[in-house]
């Protein structure tokens, strides 16, 4: 079986779950043997790593709105995994991101202090996003010191989920010019581009008449600045027109553990394999060679 190395696999650290704010993750919506996952850093969750054929996993918190003392709580319980099972973890740092300061100054610590590979963030921050001169600061950290940021969709904040109310749970309803300035980011983007590889053609017609003055088109920068993990995702369909529209570099395998089938993500390579939509070398640059090469590490198992 072919190495792999996967970026979306999540944890929730015992400080978020004790928090004030832990009913902002919807735990009680997963199934049982979800939530139990999510708080396993041990020898159960390599066991599952073995089951699934997954040599590495990248472990990153599932998206939260936290403080910078939560954060740091949280980053130290995945250093301490990660120290005990070096050769099967890695770690994407928990960032407090509605501060933009102290979300740099602990991005900063956890490369350097605890060898973290970059850091997962959700989308927004209760409504707040990312584009304002208030987050340069934070993306330049990141450039500084050469990581790529994940990332992943987020709850909606109480405004947004008006918009999305009906006769459901509001908790189910929750499911549902930066780059110019910093030109050198990475951004990491799941489920095989969050519906972009399908949409990259009419985006670019829009932007190009009316993003305003930009530097780079939006096709630009889709090819220069993101990479596109398959979490989740596991047809071939989607897998084709992800193929046509990102290189074969910016491609990277991922699972969503453990709210995906562990197994799921070994069957859908064999499938990917087996269809001749990639060749062999190709296949080892989806399933961890790409992962290597951005993140600097090595599958030593």
């Amino acid at each position: 079986m072919v190495k792999t190395i996967c970026l979306e696999e999540h944890f929730v650290a015992q400080a978020v779950k004790e928090s004030q704010s832990v009913t902002n993750l919807a735990l009680h919506m997963f199934p049982e043997v979800v939530r139990n996952g999510l708080l396993e850093l041990g020898q159960p969750r390599v066991a599952d790593m073995d089951r699934g054929g997954v040599s590495v996993q990248v472990i990153s918190h599932i998206p939260a709105f936290e403080t910078p003392e939560v954060c740091r709580s949280a980053n130290e319980q995945l250093s301490a995994s990660v120290k005990a099972y070096p050769t099967r973890y890695a770690g994407f740092a928990c960032l407090p991101m509605g501060d933009p300061s102290a979300a740099a100054a602990e991005l900063e610590h956890c490369v350097r202090e605890y060898g973290f590979v970059g850091a997962l963030i959700p989308n927004h921050v209760q409504g707040t996003y990312y584009d304002s001169d208030d987050y340069l600061q934070f993306w330049q950290k990141a450039v500084d010191l050469d990581i790529p940021i994940y990332l992943h969709p987020a709850p909606s904040s109480p405004g947004q989920r008006e918009y999305f109310k009906g006769n459901y749970l509001d908790a189910l309803a929750q499911i549902i010019g930066l780059f110019d300035k910093i030109p050198k980011l990475k951004v990491v983007i799941g489920h095989m581009g969050e519906m972009l590889p399908f949409m990259i053609e009419r985006a670019e017609v829009r932007m190009s008449s009316n993003w305003g003055s930009h530097k780079r088109t939006f096709t630009e920068v889709w090819n220069e600045n993101f990479w596109i993990t398959t979490s989740g995702m596991w047809y071939l369909a989607p897998m084709a027109c992800l193929l046509r529209s990102v290189a074969i570099d910016r491609i990277l395998y991922s699972i969503d553990y453990p709210l995906e089938e562990i197994t799921l993500g070994g069957k859908f390579l064999d499938d990917l394999q087996k269809s001749g939509m990639v060749s062999q070398h190709e296949l080892e640059m989806i399933a961890y060679k790409n992962a290597e090469s951005l993140l600097k590490i090595k599958v030593e198992i």
